[in-house]
């Protein structure tokens, strides 16, 4: 019996009060894992040694994350992930 035989079998046995539990960590196991390339990295770390907090900065930053998030997802979507 492989092991997701044995936690189908193991579903069956689980209380109903208990599902919205196990829903929980079989929807968090099944989402991929994104990874964050080095030179992203690099350079908000050098970012935030250089910010001096302004909001400006700070609209800066928020920015440069958000399009490694979608640079990541359409990574994801594309298969190239």
């Amino acid at each position: 019996m492989t092991k997701k035989e044995r936690a189908i079998q193991l579903l069956e046995r689980i209380p109903e009060e208990k599902m919205d539990y196990i829903l929980g960590v079989l929807e968090g196991a099944a989402i991929p894992e994104f990874s964050i390339p080095e030179f992203n990295m690099e350079n908000i770390a050098s970012f935030l040694g250089t910010s001096d907090g302004s909001d400006e900065d700070m609209d800066a930053f928020y920015e440069a994350l958000e399009n490694m998030a979608r640079a990541e997802l359409k990574a994801y979507k594309d298969g190239d992930k």
